[in-house]
């Protein structure tokens, strides 16, 4: 299944609410990418390395 892209106020919206440690049934393979990028303009080091782990393969295998 496909997610609609969502605008920015509401990557905003979503990136606010997961400083705040709420909202992460919201982080998906459509979004993550900019909210990785949101932690790392903010020096959030500690949510850019949560979303990190979470775009990261499930299978074991490290990233080529």
């Amino acid at each position: 299944m496909s997610q609609a892209p969502e605008s920015p106020e509401q990557l905003q919206q979503l990136y606010r609410q997961l400083k705040l440690g709420t909202a992460r049934e919201r982080v998906n393979d459509a979004n993550v990418g900019a909210l990785i990028d949101m932690a790392a303009r903010e020096g959030d080091t500690e949510l850019e390395a949560l979303l990190r782990e979470w775009a990261a393969p499930c299978d074991g295998e490290p990233p080529a």
